[in-house]
C-alpha cells in the first residue's frame, strides 16, 4: 500500500521510522534520474495505516514534478515505480 494524501493534510500521522504500522509517503525528491528512489532518508517518510481511506494498493506508477522553469532545465520530470 502508499499513501495518497500530502503531507500537510495528516501531520498528526506522519512518521520518521518504518514500521509495519505504516506505508511510504512519497514527495518530490524521492523523483531522481527517471526512477523513483525510496527511501531518501529525510523525516516524515511514512504515514500511518490507520486510515485505510488514505491508502491505494501498490501499483506500477509514473510519479510527475513540475519545476519552474528558473530551477530546472526541463520543466516537467518523471519518475516510474515498478
Amino acid at each position: 500500500m502508499i499513501a495518497i494524501v500530502v503531507d500537510f493534510r495528516v501531520p498528526e500521522l506522519l512518521e520518521s521510522k518504518k514500521s509495519e504500522n505504516n506505508v511510504p509517503l512519497f514527495y518530490s525528491r524521492h523523483i531522481k534520474e527517471g526512477r523513483v528512489s525510496f527511501p531518501a532518508g529525510i523525516e516524515h517518510e511514512f504515514v500511518s495505516n490507520e486510515k485505510q481511506s488514505l491508502l491505494q494498493k501498490n501499483r506500477n506508477y509514473l510519479f510527475v514534478k513540475r519545476f519552474t522553469s528558473k530551477e530546472e532545465k526541463r520543466r516537467l520530470q518523471s519518475g516510474i515505480y515498478l
